[in-house]
């Protein structure tokens, strides 16, 4: 399978569940989605610190 048939493929999946495919690269700069990752990573972190907590 050549990468365009999992791009097709991954395209039809998404509009099968009625999600909507961008058709360019986006807006969003490097620089800005790791700080958006680093960001949730850490919320997600402090979340499992608190479950831990409750669960002792």
């Amino acid at each position: 399978m050549y990468m365009q048939q999992w791009v097709d493929k991954l395209d039809e999946f998404l509009r099968f569940n009625e999600k909507e495919v961008l058709q360019h690269k986006g807006k969003v700069s490097r620089l800005l989605m790791e700080a958006k990752v680093r960001e949730e990573l850490q919320r997600y972190h402090e979340q499992q610190k608190h479950l831990e907590a409750s669960n002792e």
